[in-house]
């Protein structure tokens, strides 16, 4: 009974360390946070300047790691602002959809990369400026 009893806290200890020892991926789950703010300069048909503002109820896109597809999404406040909270550290892709005449698809993506060096941390995304 006492050999069980003693096997029984060897293996809890072990599942501990495992546990604790597990280094974590980027993406959900964790305390950090990514913010920023996206910005719009407006052309009409003929290329000449229109505009230009924070941009209200844009959609915002975040990657986590090495993911090849957007995991989450949100949209901007009509400031401008935006937010993805509680984040693992680790590697990130936020990006934005813009307006590109010049190129093959109607729209591209602006991509920011950002890195989350610790637990709590806010890491904040230079401006993006997009076209429309």
């Amino acid at each position: 009974m006492v050999f069980i009893k003693n096997l029984l806290y060897i293996l809890g200890f072990f599942l501990f360390l495992m546990c604790c020892s597990c280094e974590k991926p980027a993406g959900e789950g964790g305390l950090g946070s990514i913010t920023g703010k996206v910005f719009v300069r407006e052309y009409n048909s003929n290329g000449i300047f229109k505009n230009e503002y924070f941009a209200p109820d844009e959609k915002v896109y975040i990657i986590y790691g090495e993911n090849q597809i957007y995991d989450d999404e949100t949209s901007t406040h009509f400031d401008g602002t935006y937010r993805f909270n509680y984040l693992h550290k680790g590697d990130y892709t936020i990006f934005v959809y813009s307006e590109c005449d010049t190129c093959s698809a109607p729209d591209i993506a602006i991509q920011e990369k950002v890195t989350i060096l610790g637990r709590g941390n806010e890491t904040s995304v230079p401006l993006i400026v997009i076209t429309k």
